[in-house]
């Protein structure tokens, strides 16, 4: 079972929906890249811990990976945006 991701600096724009059916993920870094938006299957992650967005162009998030980033931050995960 996976448990970190990091994808940071790959120049990513894009994620695929797949992403969200890594259930077991604690740990997902998406820093630096050129990412505009989540997928809202992201909300999936319940077992995710970490959460790192820093540098990314980020425009319109859909409100439900608002509400999931919400609720991360208020059960002290660290997610870092």
């Amino acid at each position: 079972m996976l448990k970190e991701l990091d994808l940071h600096r790959n120049k990513l724009t894009i994620l695929p929906e797949s992403l969200g059916n890594l259930i077991s993920l604690r740990k997902l870094i998406l820093s630096d890249n050129q990412l505009t938006t989540l997928p809202e299957s992201l909300t999936n992650l319940t077992e995710l811990r970490e959460l790192d967005l820093e540098g990314n162009n980020f425009t319109i998030l859909p409100k439900s990976i608002e509400d999931w980033i919400k609720s991360l931050s208020e059960k002290m995960c660290e997610v870092k945006q």
